[in-house]
C-alpha cells in the first residue's frame, strides 16, 4: 500500500517565529517567519492542510492473472466520485488507514482528510482488513474485518459500518463467527442496494475442515436504516441447493440490481467449476432471498475440480437493457491447451478479453472474444474493465502487452472500444498510454473517468513488478501520487492528467480578517482572495512586505509557497461639538483613526458659565488638553456652571406667605408658595414678560415648580385666579360607567342617564354604597359629591337540553350570582349519562355551584354503549358470528356469509325478515343486543333459445331450482317444429319440468315439409298423377304423359306460358300443379342447325379446401369484471340485451381441433366462466364446484392466445387475448401472467 504523508487540520500562525524551519501540513515553508506581523497571535488561517496527494498504488489490486502474482481477485481499494462542484473526490484504502482527498475539477489536488479508524475497526480487533466501500443512495458504508485464527464463534470477523453523506458516523452493525478463519481472502468483496436494502457479495476462509481452510463466497443482506440483519450465507452448501449460489473456491465475485431482481455472480473452480451467475431476489415467501432462485451458467472450465487455476479471469459484471440481460467479461486461455495441465502450469498461455450477454429470463448465452492472442505467442490480454454508460451502451478496456516485457504492467498500453447489449462492438478498437487500476471507473456526462497509483506518468512506471504471491512487500519507491484518465464517449478520445500538487499562498490579513491560504497549480498565477476587512481600516491590496506597501505582481506565475500581507489604511473619524444650550464657533473636526488632536474651541451660554469640554451631556469625562481618535465618531459635550438670581411672588389680590425666592439659571424653580383669596381657585404663577437693552425677550409663561429658570436676571412671578368648581363624581357600584360632572358652587347637577349592570335593575342614585338617601338633584352644589348606583338582582331561567334523550324537569328559575343547585338526570337509549355541558358539543362542564349570570340552556353530554352483534347466516354459513358495535356508530365492517345457489340480497345484511338492510355504514341504533339475519335472493340464469333458422325466440331469466317456461314453437318457412334439444345436433329434448341450475341454450330441432306435386295431362293422360316431394328437394324423375297426335314436350308451370320444370327443380313451401306441354304430331318441326362443338374445358385442378372457421364473440360485465366469450350469434345478442356490453371479434377458432372446455363458477355473486385445454384442470374444478359446460371451441392455428389471472378478484379472475400489448397492460396492473391458454387462426 502506498504512504499516507499528511492530514488535514486547522493550524494557527504563531506570533513570532525565529526560523524558517515550520512545517506548516506537511511543507516547509520557505519564507522568514521573522515577516509575520507582530500582531500574527489574533489571526486564524483555516485550511485542510496536505503537502500533497496520499502517495500509494492501486495498478496491481485488478492484476486477476498469472501475470499479477495469483489466480484470484483482490478487494477493491480504492473509488472516484464526482462532486456537485465539478471536482472529483479520491476515496482509497491505503497505508492501513481510509482516506479521502478532494481534487477539483482540473484533477489539482485541494485538500484531503482521514476517516477516524475507531468509526470502522472490529470490535477487540488489533488489526483490520479491508472489505471494501459503498456509496449508497443515502448513505455511505465501509466494510472491515479481522481474522479468526481460533476459529470462535464470538470474534467480530466482519464489521459494516454506516456514514452520512458527510462521512459523519452513524453506527455499524457485527457479524461474529459465520464460520471465518480470514473474510475477504481469495476474492473481492462488492456491493449494491434495492428497496432500502444492502447486499454485500464477498468470499472468506472458512474454519478447518479437514486440516484445510477452503475458501468460499459469502452474502449479507442489510436493512439500510437501521442496520437491522436481513440475511446471511456463510455455511457450506450445495450451489444447487444454496439459496445464495454457494461457490467453493471463488476467485471473484459480484452482486448486481437489476429488474428488480438481485443477482449474485462468482468465479469458481469446485462446486461448482464455472463462471455462473444465481438470481437470489427474495419473494413473499422467503425469509431473506429466494431459496429456489435461477441458475444461469455463463461459462464452464476443464480440468480439475479444486485444482486453482481455471485459465480464466471474471473482471466485470452490469446490467443492461433495464434488467433483461447482464453482461459479464474477462480473459481466458485457450481450454483445450491449458488442459490437461494443473497448478499454475495451466496459466501460461496467452490470454483473450471475453465478453458474455446473459438474457435473464434464461435464454441462450452469448459469448463473444474481442482479442485474437495467439496461445503460443507473446501478445496477451489482461485486466479487462466493463463500464457501463447506458443501458444499451458500454465501454470495454483492457491491458495489452507482450509477455516478455519484464517490467509487465509498466507496457501503459491500454485497449478500448464501445459495445452494445449484444456484445457487438459498435467503434473501432482505440489504444491509450495509461495503467488501468482497481478504481472502477465512472461516466460524468460524456466522459469516463478514473484514476491511478504507482506510476509517474500516464505512460507507465520504470520499476520492476514484485510478485505479490512471493509475499514481497511493494516497495514506497513504487507508490505514486494519482493520474487520472478520461475518455470522450462521444469522440473516443482520451487524455490523461497529473494531479499536480498546487503551492501555498498564506494571505495573512494583517490585524484583519479573515486569513486564507489558496493552492495554486505551479506555474499558475495567483487569483487574489475575496478582500479581508478590519475594523476602521480600509484595504489597500496585498503587499510583500509587512511593514511597507510593496504590491504583490498577480500576474507572476507561482513558484513557490508565498505570503503576503494585507495593507491597511486607517479610516477619518469626526470629533462633533455639541454647545449643549450655547454656541461654539467650531462644531465638527475630522482625525484619522488612531491620531491625536488639541486646541479644542471654548463655547458661550447666557446666564452660565463655561466649565469644559466632556464626553457625556451630563456626567461623563472631562476632555483634556489633547485626544486621541477612536475607532468611530466621538461627540464632546459642553458643560455649564449656572448663575443664581432672585425672584420675587405677586399675590395678584390674594396674599401668600412667601414673598421671594432664590434659583439657579437652567435649575427647575422648585417649590412655590400657594396663596389665598376668597371666591377664588389659585390657577398657578405666570412670568412677566421680560426685555433687555429694549429688545423684548419672551411675552412670559406659566410656571412650575419643575420649569427650568431661563432669564439671566432677577424677575418677578404673579399670581392667576380662577371661580371655585366642584366634581361630582357617579360610582356604579359595578354597571356602566358614568361620567363625573364639573360643577360652579351653587348650580345643580345634572341627572345622568341610567347606567346598566347585567342581571341588575337600576334602583336609582344614593348617597352612600350601603344606606344613605336617594339623592336630590335640584339640590345645589356646594362641595365635591360622589353618588352611588343601587341594584336589585335579577331572576332567569336555566333550560335543560337533554341532546338526544329526555329530562324532566325541562327548566328552572335561578337567581344572576346565585348557585343552580340541584340539576336534574336525563336518560337516552344506548347511551351513559355524564354530565351537563355548556354546548352540545364540547363546551364547559357545569354543576350544582355553578353561579348564574343569565338565562342559559346545558346540554347533556353522552358516552354511547357498546353491544353484541350476532350475525344469523339465514341457512347459509359465515365466518365471523359476532362483533361489538357503538350505539349510533356505523356497524363498521360485516362478515360476507355464503349459500349456495344464492346471493347476498343487494351485497348487504338485514335485522331480520322483513327489516331494514344493514350495511357497513348503517348506524346502530338499537340500544341493546342485537341479531342480523342475511337475506338472500336466488341466483338467475339466462336461459337462450337458438331458433337454428327458425323465428326468434326471447331469452328468459330464471332463478335457481325454477323451471324455464316452454316458449311458444318458432315458426320456419318448409318445416315443423320437432321440439327444444340440449345441442345444435345430437343432445336430448329438453324437459321444461327440469328445476334451472345453470346458464342454459336451447337449439330448435325441425323437419321438412313434405307437399304434393301434381301433373295435369293438359288434354293427355299420365301415371302417376301426383307425387310427394320434401321442402327443399328435387322434383326427381318425372313422368311421361301421352296424347294422340302430340309430342310431349315437357312440363311447365302453366297450362300456357309458365317456366318449365325439370328432374332437379326444388321443391318450394307448398303444393305444386304442373302442366304437361304438347306439340301436333302434324306440324315439322325445322331442324335447328347443329351448333359447333365447343373446345373442351380442362378440368382445373381442385384447390384444396378451406379451413372452416368460427368467429369468437367477447363480451364484458361491467357489474363483475367478467369477459365471457361464445360462438353463438344468439348468446352473444341475448347477454348484450341484458346488460353486457359487446368487444366486438376475440379471434377466429377452428372448427375442429384440440377442445377448450368451458366451465362456470354458479356460487359467486353474478357468476363466473372459466376456459381451458387441460382435463386435469377442468376435473379439478368440477370437483370444486364448478359446473362443466362442454366444450367452447377449438384451439388451432398460429395465432396465441394469452392468458392472465387476476388475484385481487373473485369474478372475472382471468382474461384472454390475443394482444400482446393488452398482456403487457394487465401484467403491470397487477395480473399474473400464465403464458399461452390456446391457439387460433387469427387474430381479428
Amino acid at each position: 500500500m502506498g504512504e499516507r504523508t499528511s492530514q488535514g487540520v486547522r493550524r494557527k500562525i504563531p506570533a513570532i517565529i525565529a526560523s524558517i524551519g515550520m512545517l506548516l501540513s506537511g511543507a516547509l515553508l520557505t519564507v522568514p517567519f521573522s515577516a509575520v506581523p507582530a500582531n500574527a497571535d489574533t489571526q486564524f488561517i483555516e485550511q485542510q492542510t496536505s503537502s500533497g496527494q496520499t502517495r500509494s498504488r492501486n495498478n496491481w489490486k485488478n492484476e486477476y492473472s498469472p501475470e499479477g502474482g495469483g489466480n484470484w481477485a483482490y478487494t477493491v481499494d480504492s473509488a472516484i466520485e464526482h462532486r456537485s462542484d465539478g471536482g472529483y473526490d479520491r476515496i482509497e484504502w491505503t497505508d492501513d488507514k481510509l482516506v479521502v482527498e478532494q481534487y477539483n475539477s482540473s484533477f489539482v489536488f485541494m485538500n484531503a482528510k482521514t476517516i477516524s479508524a475507531s468509526t470502522y475497526t472490529p470490535t477487540d480487533a488489533t488489526e483490520v482488513l479491508w472489505g471494501g466501500y459503498f456509496n449508497g443512495s443515502n448513505y455511505r458504508f465501509v466494510v472491515t474485518g479481522q481474522s479468526n485464527p481460533n476459529e470462535s464463534d464470538s470474534v467480530a470477523v466482519v464489521r459494516v459500518t454506516k456514514y452520512s453523506k458527510s462521512w459523519q458516523y452513524l453506527g455499524n452493525v457485527e457479524y461474529s463467527g459465520i464460520n471465518t478463519y480470514i473474510p475477504f481472502d481469495g476474492g473481492s468483496l462488492r456491493m449494491t442496494e434495492a428497496n432500502g436494502e444492502l447486499w454485500i457479495r464477498t468470499c472468506h476462509e472458512m474454519y478447518n475442515i479437514k486440516g484445510v481452510h477452503h475458501q468460499a463466497n459469502m452474502t449479507f443482506r442489510i436493512r439500510e436504516s437501521d442496520l437491522a440483519k436481513l440475511g446471511q450465507a456463510t455455511a457450506i452448501q450445495n450451489y444447487q441447493q444454496s439459496a445464495m449460489g454457494y461457490v467453493s473456491h471463488s476467485f471473484n465475485q459480484y452482486i448486481v440490481a437489476a429488474g428488480g431482481k438481485i443477482y449474485g455472480a462468482d468465479h469458481g473452480d469446485a462446486n461448482p467449476r464455472q463462471i455462473t451467475i444465481k438470481d437470489i431476489t427474495p419473494t413473499a415467501n422467503d425469509d431473506a432471498w429466494r431459496s429456489d432462485g435461477q441458475i444461469l451458467p455463463v461459462m464452464t472450465f476443464k480440468g480439475t475440480d479444486g485444482d486453482n487455476f481455471t485459465g480464466a479471469t471474471f473482471d466485470g459484471f452490469e446490467s443492461a437493457s433495464n434488467g433483461k440481460s447482464l453482461i459479464a467479461a474477462g480473459t481466458i486461455a485457450d481450454q483445450d491447451k491449458s488442459f490437461p495441465a494443473s497448478g499454475s502450469e495451466v496459466e501460461t498461455g496467452a490470454r483473450n478479453v471475453w465478453v458474455s450477454v446473459v438474457p435473464t429470463d434464461g435464454s441462450t448465452v452469448t459469448t463473444k472474444t474481442l482479442t485474437s492472442n495467439a496461445f503460443d505467442g507473446n501478445q496477451t490480454a489482461t485486466d479487462p474493465v466493463l463500464v457501463k454508460i447506458s443501458e444499451r451502451r458500454f465501454l470495454i478496456m483492457w491491458s495489452s502487452y507482450d509477455k516478455t516485457d519484464e517490467q509487465k504492467q509498466t507496457h501503459g498500453n491500454i485497449s478500448y472500444a464501445f459495445m452494445d447489449t449484444a456484445g457487438n462492438l459498435t467503434s473501432k478498437i482505440y489504444t491509450m498510454k495509461g495503467v488501468l487500476s482497481d478504481c472502477k471507473p465512472i461516466v460524468v456526462g460524456n466522459t469516463v473517468v478514473w484514476y491511478s497509483t504507482g506510476t509517474a506518468k500516464n505512460t507507465g512506471w520504470t520499476t520492476t513488478y514484485h510478485n505479490k504471491e512471493a509475499g514481497e512487500a511493494i516497495e514506497d519507491s513504487k507508490n505514486s501520487a494519482p493520474v487520472f484518465y478520461t475518455i470522450n464517449t462521444s469522440t473516443g478520445q482520451s487524455s490523461s492528467h497529473d494531479s499536480t500538487v498546487a503551492y501555498r499562498m498564506y494571505f495573512l490579513a494583517n490585524g484583519g480578517s479573515p486569513s486564507k491560504v489558496v493552492e495554486t497549480k505551479a506555474g499558475a498565477k495567483a487569483t487574489a482572495p475575496t478582500s479581508p476587512t478590519r475594523t476602521n481600516y480600509t484595504f489597500s491590496g496585498w503587499s510583500t512586505n509587512e511593514h511597507s506597501y510593496v504590491a504583490y505582481d498577480f500576474n507572476t506565475p507561482v513558484k513557490s509557497d508565498t505570503i503576503l500581507y494585507a495593507y491597511w489604511t486607517p479610516q477619518e473619524h469626526t470629533i462633533y461639538f455639541d454647545a449643549n444650550g450655547g454656541t461654539t464657533y467650531e462644531t465638527s473636526r475630522s482625525v484619522p483613526y488612531s491620531w491625536t488632536t488639541y486646541n479644542f474651541p471654548d463655547a458661550t451660554r447666557p446666564g452660565y458659565t463655561f466649565a469644559g469640554w466632556y464626553t457625556a451631556p451630563t456626567g461623563g469625562t472631562k476632555i483634556g488638553s489633547t485626544y486621541t481618535m477612536g475607532s468611530s465618531d466621538v461627540t464632546f459635550y459642553a458643560h455649564w456652571q449656572a448663575n443664581s438670581y432672585t425672584v420675587t411672588f405677586d399675590a395678584n389680590g390674594g396674599s401668600t406667605s412667601v414673598t421671594s425666592k432664590t434659583v439657579t439659571e437652567g435649575q427647575p424653580y422648585g417649590e412655590l408658595p400657594t396663596p389665598t383669596r376668597v371666591g377664588y381657585t389659585f390657577a398657578g404663577w405666570w412670568e412677566q414678560a421680560w426685555q433687555e437693552n429694549h429688545c423684548k425677550y419672551h411675552d412670559g409663561k406659566k410656571i412650575t415648580s419643575s420649569t427650568p429658570y431661563e432669564i439671566p436676571q432677577d424677575s418677578t412671578l404673579v399670581a392667576d385666579w380662577n371661580i371655585s368648581t366642584y366634581t361630582v363624581s357617579f360610582d356604579s357600584v359595578g354597571g356602566s360607567s358614568v361620567p363625573s360632572q364639573t360643577v360652579e358652587y351653587g348650580s345643580k347637577v345634572s341627572r345622568p342617564k341610567d347606567p346598566v349592570r347585567a342581571g341588575y335593575a337600576f334602583q336609582g342614585w344614593y348617597t352612600a354604597r350601603s344606606g344613605g338617601s336617594k339623592y336630590d338633584f335640584g339640590k345645589p352644589v356646594t362641595g365635591g359629591l360622589t353618588l352611588y348606583a343601587r341594584w336589585r338582582a335579577n331572576v332567569y331561567t336555566l333550560s335543560f337540553d337533554a341532546n338526544g334523550g329526555s329530562v324532566s324537569p325541562g327548566s328552572k328559575s335561578v337567581t344572576y350570582g346565585g348557585a343552580y343547585g340541584q340539576l336534574p338526570t336525563p336518560s337516552r337509549k344506548g347511551y351513559t349519562f355524564q354530565g351537563w355541558y355548556t354546548a352540545k358539543n364540547g363546551g364547559s362542564k357545569i354543576s350544582a355551584n355553578t353561579v348564574t349570570t343569565g338565562n342559559a340552556t346545558v346540554y347533556a353530554h353522552w358516552t354511547a354503549n357498546s353491544y353484541k352483534v350476532t350475525f344469523n347466516a339465514n341457512g347459509g354459513s359465515v365466518q365471523t358470528t359476532s362483533k361489538t358495535v357503538t350505539q349510533d356508530q356505523p356497524y363498521g365492517t360485516l362478515p360476507t356469509p355464503a349459500r349456495a345457489g344464492h346471493y347476498l340480497l343487494a351485497a348487504g345484511i338485514r335485522r331480520s325478515s322483513g327489516g331494514l338492510r344493514v350495511t357497513a355504514s348503517t348506524v346502530f341504533t338499537a340500544g341493546a343486543a342485537q341479531t342480523l339475519f342475511a337475506h338472500w335472493d336466488t341466483i338467475s340464469f339466462a336461459v337462450l333459445f337458438d331458433s337454428a333458422g327458425g323465428s326468434s325466440v326471447a331469452s328468459q331469466t330464471v332463478e335457481y331450482g325454477s323451471k324455464a317456461a316452454s316458449p311458444k314453437d318458432p315458426v320456419r318457412a318448409g318445416y315443423a317444429f320437432q321440439g327444444w334439444y340440449t345441442a345444435r345436433s345430437g343432445g336430448s329434448k329438453y324437459d321444461f319440468g327440469k328445476p334451472v341450475t345453470g346458464g342454459l341454450t336451447l337449439y330448435a330441432r325441425w323437419k321438412a315439409n313434405v307437399y304434393t306435386l301434381s301433373f295435369d295431362a293438359n288434354g293427355g293422360s299420365v301415371s302417376p298423377g301426383s307425387k310427394s316431394v320434401a321442402y327443399g328437394g328435387a322434383y326427381g324423375q318425372l313422368p311421361t304423359p301421352s296424347r294422340k297426335g302430340y309430342t310431349f314436350q315437357g312440363w311447365y308451370t302453366a297450362k300456357s306460358g309458365g317456366s318449365r320444370v325439370t328432374a332437379g327443380t326444388v321443391m318450394g313451401d307448398r303444393d305444386v300443379k304442373v302442366y304437361a306441354r304438347w306439340v301436333s304430331a302434324s306440324t315439322p318441326v325445322k331442324p335447328t342447325t347443329p351448333s359447333k362443338p365447343t373446345t373442351p374445358v380442362k378440368p382445373t385442378t381442385p384447390s384444396k379446401p378451406a379451413v372452416s372457421t368460427v368467429v369468437m364473440f367477447r363480451l364484458y360485465n361491467r357489474f363483475t369484471g367478467e369477459h365471457f366469450y361464445t360462438s353463438s350469434l344468439v348468446e352473444r345478442d341475448s347477454l348484450v340485451k341484458v346488460g353486457w356490453r359487446s368487444e366486438g371479434t376475440g379471434w377466429v377458432a377452428p372448427v375442429s381441433g384440440k377442445p377448450v372446455y368451458r366451465l362456470y363458477n354458479p356460487y359467486v355473486a353474478g357468476g363466473d366462466h372459466h376456459y381451458t385445454m387441460s382435463t386435469k384442470e377442468r376435473d379439478a374444478l368440477v370437483k370444486a364446484g364448478w359446473r362443466a359446460e362442454g366444450i367452447g371451441w377449438y384451439s388451432g392455428g398460429s395465432v396465441r392466445v394469452l392468458r392472465e389471472y387476476n388475484p385481487y378478484a373473485r369474478t372475472g379472475t382471468h382474461n384472454y387475448t390475443t394482444d400482446p400489448k393488452e398482456d403487457t397492460a394487465l401484467v403491470k396492473a397487477g395480473w399474473r401472467a400464465e403464458g399461452t391458454g390456446w391457439y387460433a387462426v387469427k387474430a381479428k
